[in-house]
């Protein structure tokens, strides 16, 4: 049995954040039910790549629902949803605040046929204060949450992630909030609840700490690359054989390790290379950072340890030596990062068999439950559905 069998899910959010809320507790066994307009559809079916017409980044987040085409706007459309979410535990909606209301099937009127269901509303700003009414997006959040402001080369300008950063941590929080929710209404005896999180909340806790900072010190942190400010060495560096490795040192010992391994352990016994504030003050001095070591046999920006060797050297001296594992031997570029072979025995991946694709291979949720000592209570991953009539569930 799944975790969640038994626990119904309406999906009439599009996009990305809610939908992909719901593809998690999908993913869980929920039964969701994915509503979109019956001519216009949502508007994710027209992003990203597409294979012989079928848009692949669609099948993955509508994955484990099945769909019915409602129009929330026309009275007929509104009553039919309303005895949908008479049904369910869940209801999971992105409009504008007020927007349900305005069709007769805000929370008060849901509760009243429902009054055990969870109602999950995503906006942009929330669904009170000053910029509630405004229109928000993720690109917005990444900006106002100063994730942006963050990334990037020091020189270079504030720099966007290259996928929905902020609606997927959203949607991931939206389905913790849910879950918390329907806790509290089974354990605890509550009722219904309204859950109102907006896009950039969650990701203004993703950026860390840097609000308490400027109100405790008056900081504004700056960009600074691949650089950390809590630990060095941090970096990414090329090899010999063209290859890029991602090294950290958070942890005292790694840093140790690390520095054995490029043969600079004189820094070892300095008094601030004891913490990692102090490994970052003295970042720039020669042995505080890796690619600061000149590569004798090679070109500009090649390092001491990492330059001059080849990937697979850097992995046996990384196992050899406990530290920081420098990779992995397969390609992390995009996509690429599903050959690996942990991906698939960690299910961060599955294959899904399509009617008009190859099999799709899709990132798992959150984890890996277990029921009892050794029964996966494994995730589940069907093919999403397609828009169906009015009223027709498929």
């Amino acid at each position: 049995m799944m975790p969640l069998e038994g626990l119904r899910v309406i999906d009439a959010s599009t996009i990305l954040a809610g939908p992909l809320c719901c593809q998690i507790l999908g993913d869980f066994g929920a039964d969701v039910i994915k509503v979109e307009h019956p001519v216009s559809g949502d508007s994710m079916r027209g992003h990203g790549w597409q294979k012989d017409g079928t848009p692949l980044w669609w099948k993955e987040i509508s994955r484990n629902k099945r769909t019915i085409g409602l129009d929330l706007s026309a009275a007929e459309g509104a009553e039919a949803f309303g005895r949908l979410a008479a049904t369910a535990d869940v209801v999971v909606e992105n409009f504008r605040p007020g927007t349900l209301e305005k069709w007769g099937v805000g929370p008060d009127q849901l509760h009243e046929v429902n009054p055990g269901l969870v109602l999950v509303r995503l906006t942009g700003f929330g669904q009170t204060g000053p910029y509630a009414r405004r229109p928000g997006f993720g690109t917005l959040a990444e900006a106002m949450s100063g994730f942006a402001h963050l990334t990037g080369s020091a020189e270079g300008p504030p720099t966007l992630p290259a996928f929905g950063l902020a609606d997927s941590i959203c949607g991931i929080a939206a389905s913790s909030a849910a879950m918390m929710a329907l806790w509290h209404r089974e354990v605890h005896g509550g009722g219904g609840q309204v859950i109102d999180i907006s896009i950039l909340e969650p990701i203004m806790t993703a950026v860390g700490p840097g609000p308490t900072v400027y109100g405790q010190l008056g900081v504004i942190e700056e960009r600074h690359g691949n650089r950390s400010t809590n630990n060095a060495p941090r970096n990414t560096y090329r090899t010999s054989d063209g290859s890029w490795v991602a090294v950290s040192t958070s942890a005292q010992r790694i840093a140790e390790r690390v520095l054995r391994l490029v043969g600079h352990p004189e820094v070892i016994d300095q008094p601030w290379f004891a913490s990692g504030r102090g490994r970052v003050r003295h970042a720039d001095l020669p042995g505080g950072r890796l690619d600061r070591y000149p590569d004798p046999g090679g070109g500009p920006g090649r390092v001491r340890g990492c330059g001059s060797r080849h990937r697979a050297d850097l992995q046996r001296a990384g196992h050899r030596h406990g530290s920081a594992h420098p990779g992995d031997g397969h390609d992390h570029r995009g996509g690429r990062s599903r050959s690996r072979p942990d991906a698939h025995a960690q299910r961060h991946v599955a294959d899904v068999g399509h009617a008009r694709v190859d099999p799709v291979h899709r990132p798992g949720s959150r984890g890996r439950h277990r029921c009892g000592p050794d029964r996966r209570a494994g995730l589940r991953c069907r093919a999403g559905g397609t828009a169906a009539g009015a009223g027709v569930v498929r």
